[in-house]
């Protein structure tokens, strides 16, 4: 099975993307993972916010390969981490070869990306930011992983 982290442009704040990219790290030890960035809308303001969702929406829907989706919203179900495990473990059994994960730039997801995806979850209630999130979700993501293996995860 192939993870595939999908969203909208580059992390832009170093120190979030070294942690990314060391969750990524450990993850590829028991599955393939790949982040792909995605174009973002340049130049246009936050008041343009369909015409922003629209672009990076088709840019991710470039992007998404044949599989499961998932979509990060906060409108999406909550699980706890024992819930996220059961159900990425169900996934993992399956005959699914690619699960997309998809988050969305700071105005969130498109509604047609939404409407793809076969399950939208959210990490909290809470509001983060999109580049908080995308850390969140590789470190759930990892915990998980641990969970199901039966290892030791290193806090």
């Amino acid at each position: 099975m192939k993870l595939r982290l999908i969203w909208p442009g580059k992390c832009r704040q170093p120190h979030l993307l070294y942690l990314l990219q060391q969750y990524q790290q450990r993850i590829n030890r028991y599955f393939p993972c790949e982040i792909v960035e995605t174009a973002t809308a340049k130049g246009l303001s936050e008041r343009e916010k369909q015409k922003i969702l629209k672009i990076e929406g088709e840019s991710i829907a470039k992007n998404l390969q044949p599989g499961y989706i998932i979509c990060l919203s906060d409108q999406g179900e909550e699980m706890n981490s024992e819930e996220w495990r059961d159900f990425l473990a169900r996934l993992f059994n399956s005959s699914v070869k690619t699960v997309n994960f998809v988050v969305g730039g700071f105005l969130g997801l498109e509604e047609s990306i939404l409407k793809q995806a076969d399950k939208v979850i959210s990490l909290s209630r809470m509001t983060f930011s999109h580049e908080t999130i995308r850390l969140m979700l590789v470190e759930q993501l990892y915990r998980a992983i641990t969970m199901i293996r039966g290892l030791k995860y290193a806090k």
